[in-house]
């Protein structure tokens, strides 16, 4: 565990919240429940769509977690998390910045640490704009331990301030990969398209088409291996001949005769 201290030197070796040394000014404990809540605004600090640790997506790891959270994910101006079991909360939100949460405590942790620490949380609370989800929830409170651990504590309010649940062990999922590129050019049934292919199992392969909706093939050999005409069959159980290697065409064996070329450059 890295140790860090409350200078403003150790924090910025850690990682700076939101681009600034400074700690926030705010009220530590949760909002009452006759708390009067502030006007809608999305309002962000300064930096918070580009200096920020807290953007990124987030898997819960609790069974609670999984099953309410599933994947937290937070944009620039967007929050999202849940799932179609349990309803997807999808909103635009203000920010408000907490005080460092030092001794591995931060406003509203209810499993306090077992021994002492010198860790240190970065903190936000994000109210959701214009209005709450419709599972109650108003605000989200974030917490980040400054440890470079990956890992995220979430609590949930409703508009009084109540906590709605405490989400304590999330971790930090890669980033998203831009769509594939469709390197190779494909026609299929005469319609002129691009594709990518990807190995499958048996020594087969999947062909994904980029025009449409994406059309999917999944093909794997049962013939004798030959460029010309090896039979194939498909995910359905639909016959093929192949031939060619690495531009090759596929005509399928009766049916209704549909074909597959693909040109490799």
């Amino acid at each position: 565990m890295i140790r860090i201290s409350s200078g403003c030197t150790a924090l910025l070796t850690a990682t700076l919240l939101l681009g600034a040394c400074s700690e926030p000014h705010a009220n530590t404990a949760a909002p009452g429940p006759d708390a009067e809540q502030p006007a809608a605004s999305s309002t962000k600090p300064k930096g918070w769509d580009s200096d920020n640790f807290f953007l990124g997506r987030w898997q819960g790891n609790s069974t609670a977690g999984r099953a309410v959270i599933d994947v937290l994910s937070v944009e620039p101006n967007r929050v999202r998390w849940g799932n179609a079991a349990n309803g997807i909360c999808d909103s635009d939100y203000s920010v408000e910045q907490l005080p460092w949460g030092h001794n591995g405590r931060f406003p509203d942790q209810l499993i306090p640490p077992t021994e002492p620490t010198d860790l240190v949380y970065g903190v936000v609370r994000l109210t959701l704009q214009p209005q709450p989800c419709n599972s109650g929830v108003a605000m989200v409170q974030l917490a980040q331990p400054l440890d470079g651990s990956g890992s995220l504590q979430v609590v949930t309010y409703d508009a009084k301030g109540s906590i709605r649940g405490n989400f304590p062990d999330l971790t930090e999922l890669p980033p998203i990969q831009d769509k594939p590129t469709w390197p190779l050019a494909c026609t299929l049934n005469g319609i002129a398209s691009s594709c990518r292919t990807e190995p499958a199992a048996n020594d087969g392969f999947r062909l994904y088409f980029s025009h449409g909706e994406g059309p999917i093939f999944s093909f794997t050999p049962v013939g004798v291996p030959t460029t010309d005409r090896r039979e194939m069959v498909d995910g359905s159980g639909q016959r093929w001949a192949m031939s060619g290697h690495h531009s090759f065409e596929l005509e399928e064996i009766g049916g209704n005769g549909n074909r597959i070329t693909v040109s490799s450059p």
